[in-house]
């Protein structure tokens, strides 16, 4: 059920329109964070900046904790 913010009734899921007093009806969808899932230029650069992060972990692990342990001197 969708209330009207005009004059509080409750109408069903599929009405465009309020039933007593006509004023339209926000959507479910309107509802929905409309920014969810969409990228923009800073996520993307987010996303780059923790891969860099990951894999310079993943040298600074494998030279200096495995390497030694690999190295039989």
């Amino acid at each position: 059920m969708v209330k009207c913010k005009k004059c509080g009734k409750e109408n069903p899921n599929i009405a465009e329109y309020c039933q007593e007093c006509g004023t339209p009806l926000e959507k479910l969808e309107d509802k929905k964070d409309k920014k969810f899932g969409e990228f923009t230029g800073n996520t993307i650069i987010d996303t780059i900046i923790w891969i860099l992060i990951i894999l310079v972990g993943c040298d600074l692990f494998v030279n200096y904790i495995i390497g030694p342990i690999l190295s039989f001197n």
